[in-house]
Formats: C-alpha cells, sequence, structure tokens
C-alpha cells in the first residue's frame, strides 16, 4: 500500500488558506434579494378583414411586485410581437396590429425593473 507523505508546513498553509478564504467570505455584503412576480393574462386580439386577418397581443395585471415589470408577448412564427413593458396595474396594454402567418398564442413576461 502507497503512502503519500504531506509536509506539516504544506498542510498547515492550506489549512491557513481555506480557513481565510471562509473568512473573508463571511465578511462579504450580502445582496438583498429581489423575487419578481405578478398577476397577469393575456389574450389574443383578432380583427378579421378582407385579405389576411391581423392579430395583437392584450396584456394586463391585476398585481405586480414594486421591483416587477411587465409586457405581453404575441408568440407567433417569425419575430414575436411585445407591447411596451409597464408597471400599471388594471390597465390593459395592446401591441401593434400584424397581419402574422401563424399565431400560436400570448403570454406574459415579467422582469426585474
Amino acid at each position: 500500500m502507497w503512502r503519500t507523505a504531506i509536509r506539516k508546513g504544506a498542510a498547515r498553509k492550506a489549512v491557513a488558506v481555506a480557513v481565510a478564504t471562509v473568512g473573508v467570505a463571511a465578511l462579504a455584503p450580502v445582496a438583498p434579494a429581489h423575487a419578481v412576480g405578478g398577476n397577469c393574462s393575456s389574450r389574443v386580439g383578432h380583427q378579421a378583414r378582407t385579405g389576411p386577418d391581423y392579430y395583437r397581443v392584450e396584456a394586463i395585471c391585476s398585481s405586480l411586485q414594486a421591483d416587477s415589470k411587465a409586457r405581453g408577448e404575441l408568440d407567433v412564427w417569425g419575430p414575436n410581437s411585445y407591447t411596451s413593458w409597464f408597471t400599471a396595474i388594471n390597465s390593459w396594454r395592446y401591441s401593434s396590429w400584424g397581419d402574422f402567418v401563424n399565431v400560436y398564442g400570448s403570454n406574459v413576461q415579467i422582469a426585474h425593473i
């Protein structure tokens, strides 16, 4: 059976480095956690037309946490369509109308301000 000899000086140095690292980490300030969230919903607005129909996303939030913002997203084939970011409560937000080829649905994105 092989044994590796550890010099006492090397072992002490390793322990000292480990203690110093833990001590510095314990002194570092901890950033407060900011949760994002809210109670939001969206729907697909549809406008029947002669020719291609028009679609848009319509989004509303009944509550948003203080450090949160939201925007509606229309999920389509190609680049998605969005409302602007908002923090207002109980106020509908709309994207621009567009004649999108395939509309898959809508959702609301919530992010940190």
